[in-house]
Parts: C-alpha cells; structure tokens; sequence
C-alpha cells in the first residue's frame, strides 16, 4: 500500500484544559514542521481537534522524525478517502492489506447511519468475501483501522510508538551541566518536558541530543568543570543512588534537579540504547 500521509497522536497533551492544550498542540505542529524543514523533507502539516495530520510522499523519513519529536504518544502511516468509496476501495486493496487472520477497528465521529460495529461487521464481511481471511478479534495478525470523520475515511494498519513526553520549548527554561552519560541522559529527559536547556558541557559528545531538538536550538557552553558554573545556577545533573555518585548533592550548596537519581542501572541503560536510536 502506498501510503500518503501519517496520523499524529498526543495522549497527555489531551488532558489539559482548552487552553493549554491548544498552546501545547501548536507548538506540536511548529516542531514538527521545523523537523520537516531540517531534514529537508516535503510535507505539510494540519491540526485537527485531537490528532495532526503530515501529508508527505516521504513516508520513511518521516516516520523516523516523528520517532523523534516529543509529545508523540503514536502515529500511523495512513490513506484519506471519501467514505462514500470505502466499499469499493477495500474490495480493491483488501488483499494488500491484509495477512492471515484479521481484525477491522471502527472509530468514528460525526452523524452517521451506522455504529462503528456495523461498519466493521460490513468491511470484515467484504474482505472475508474476497480474500478468504478468517477474523479474530483477539490476536490478529493484521488489525485495519478505519478512523471515520464526518465523510472522510482514515485508512491504516498500524500504530508506531512514539517518545510521549511534552513538545519541546512549550516549558520554562532550565540549565543542564553535561560530564557524563548519566548528565546526559538527565538533560534528555528535561527535553522529554517540554524544557529548553542551557547546556554547560566539559567536552562530552552531544550530537545525540540533536536528533530531539526539533523546535528549539540548544546553548552550549564549555566549562572545565561544574565549579566554573556560578552557585546560583540550579542545575539539572545525573546524579544516581545506584552509580554512587550522588555524594557531590550533599557537598555542594548549590540547587540540583536529578530526574535519574532513582532509577536503577538497567533503567539507565534502557533509556541511553533509546535516546541513541
């Protein structure tokens, strides 16, 4: 199936108030158009009510991009069509889309005729019909989703994980003193919040950050150590009970932020092979 656009989707953006979660969805879209125009990809970019649409004959590397945005809870390489041409679309393609045993998921808004259940009871018939596939609801090996909006049609068969989180520069501004894998992974996770850091560094490698910055440019600045950063800059570190290296939190009177302290070194370690993707 060639696809022509991707379905994006935010979980806790969603539970902010109105207001909020239109200040949130925008700058969703701003970072995602700013990712479109750095990797020099060719798309437009559309908010509905509770998703974003990126219309792009380059599938792929956008895929990759919104792998990389936060506030992405999922999104889905998709077809629009007219749901006048649904029947007559799935009789076409059906065999395209579907391996083995199947399931049809049914979501729909606006005034229609039928029930999500009808519709999906309608369109399984249709391809049982012409493909021979069996339907199971539980474990199918291909679920195909069809997201109805007043008259048009959502086609897709998957769902990609995205990095959840807060879109980035949508939050206050933080400093982050970078040494180590741990300080790193801590400034990511501040990106993660919607943050925009400040970054002092003592020459450890960043480039990895700049796969998650779509949508603000990062400041760096090179210190030989965090005692070259003035006492009354908080600053966001990697300070980890398990690494042993938290005893610098309790000698210095300066503020800290550790949002790693207490994860463990398999966590860690989970987060760094995620970050490096």
């Amino acid at each position: 199936m060639k696809w022509e656009l991707l379905i994006v989707r935010y979980s806790e953006i969603f539970l902010k108030s109105e207001y909020v979660r239109r200040h949130l969805t925008k700058k969703l879209s701003r970072n995602i158009k700013s990712g479109l125009k750095r990797e020099e990809i060719d798309g437009k970019v559309k908010r509905l009510r509770d998703i974003i649409i990126v219309e792009t004959k380059e599938i792929e590397k956008t895929i990759n991009l919104l792998a990389h945005i936060f506030g992405i809870v999922s999104f889905s390489p998709a077809i629009k069509i007219k749901l006048q041409d649904l029947d007559s679309f799935v009789k076409k393609e059906c065999k395209k889309l579907i391996v083995g045993k199947f399931a049809v998921r049914v979501s729909r808004k606006g005034a229609h005729e039928f029930s999500s259940n009808q519709l999906a009871a309608k369109i399984g018939e249709i391809i049982k019909r012409e493909t021979g596939a069996v339907v199971d609801l539980k474990k199918p090996q291909t679920e195909l989703f069809l997201d109805v909006r007043d008259q048009d049609v959502y086609i897709y068969t998957q769902k990609i994980k995205g990095p959840g989180g807060i879109p980035v520069s949508s939050q206050g501004r933080v400093n982050c003193f970078v040494s180590s894998k741990e300080d790193l992974i801590a400034c990511w996770m501040m990106l993660k919040r919607g943050c925009r850091p400040k970054i002092f560094h003592t020459g450890y490698p960043l480039d990895v950050l700049e796969r998650w910055n779509h949508g603000v440019k990062l400041e760096f600045f090179r210190v030989s150590g965090i005692d070259e950063i003035p006492r009354e800059e908080s600053l966001v570190v990697g300070f980890n009970l398990e690494m042993g290296n938290s005893k610098k939190l309790f000698e210095d009177k300066r503020k800290f932020l550790t949002p790693v302290i207490a994860l463990s070194k398999e966590e860690m370690e989970e987060l760094w092979e995620r970050i490096n993707r």
